[in-house]
């Protein structure tokens, strides 16, 4: 199997690799959404003011995001001006203006620990986005990418399911 590349030659690596097969994956299984986005609140807007890009956006309007790993547990080395790779999506896309819906779907790869671990509140700024582990479960939805593949089945014309479950064992 050989590493895709970018458009100048450069070559992926997992987890942008896993972000693009996934998003191909998305969509065969639905052609109306989009992975070219781009949205900026207004600075009237009380949400994260710099644009956002979201990885995918479905024809429905829920908003996706891929994560190879991702872990809910809070870590000791976790500061407000340096968060994880899944504090960042929240504080970008759960209350963004565009994002009608208020949630997002984060597709992982391997996940480590349960919406208990997740340092709540969850803020940017003085705004709490997510206050408790109830709330996470209404306003995140954790899919692992197992069940994208399994809906994938036929449709699977660029063998994607096994290049994606080769990035898991690595």
């Amino acid at each position: 199997m050989t590493v895709p590349e970018h458009t100048d030659g450069r070559r992926f690596t997992p987890t942008t690799e896993f972000e693009h097969l996934a998003r191909r994956a998305l969509q065969l299984l639905d052609p109306q959404g989009s992975a070219r986005n781009h949205f900026r609140a207004s600075p009237s807007d009380d949400a994260y003011q710099r644009g956002v890009k979201p990885d995918f956006v479905m024809s429905d309007g829920r908003w996706v995001d891929f994560k190879l790993h991702v872990s809910l547990r809070d870590k000791a080395f976790h500061v407000p001006w340096r968060p994880s790779a899944l504090y960042s999506s929240l504080r970008k896309y759960l209350d963004h203006p565009a994002n009608k819906r208020g949630t997002l779907t984060i597709i992982y790869g391997r996940l480590h620990g349960s919406p208990h671990d997740v340092a709540y509140p969850v803020s940017r700024g003085r705004k709490v986005l997510i206050a408790s582990p109830e709330e996470f479960e209404a306003k995140v939805k954790m899919v692992d990418v197992e069940r994208l593949l399994v809906r994938l089945g036929e449709r699977d014309t660029e063998q994607l399911g096994e290049r994606i479950r080769g990035l898991l064992v690595r």
